[in-house]
């Protein structure tokens, strides 16, 4: 499978591109800071928090993936640009988040529910 990876240069985001290439999966990752990779993993350098940086960066290869794994979203407009290029176009769309965007909670699981930041 042909896999997009936003983020991957740490956390589970760097696992999930070792484990993708270790699986024969055909792996890209988008990120604005890099790390040494597996064999054959592309790298397209874009930061999505600059305003275009994702269209400009994906729009050329919008057509190249069957899955999307986003682990660098922390808000709707975030996935803004990744709705408007990949809807449609990949089979699968993973939105990975983490309980970073929650406020600090003493009850654990955090749910989905629970306070956030702003």
């Amino acid at each position: 499978m042909r896999v997009l990876v936003m983020g991957g240069n740490r956390y589970i985001g760097l696992c999930l591109v070792e484990e993708l290439v270790r699986r024969g999966h055909e792996v890209t990752v988008m990120n604005s800071h890099p790390v040494p990779y597996p064999a054959g993993v592309r790298r397209l350098h874009g930061d999505r928090q600059q305003p275009g940086a994702i269209a400009e960066v994906l729009g050329p290869h919008r057509d190249d993936f069957d899955a999307v794994f986003d682990n660098t979203a922390y808000r709707p407009a975030d996935l803004a640009p990744m709705v408007d290029l990949f809807s449609g176009r990949v089979r699968h769309f993973v939105f990975t988040s983490s309980v970073a965007v929650y406020r600090r909670s003493f009850i654990q699981p955090v749910g989905e529910g629970f306070r956030r930041h702003d």
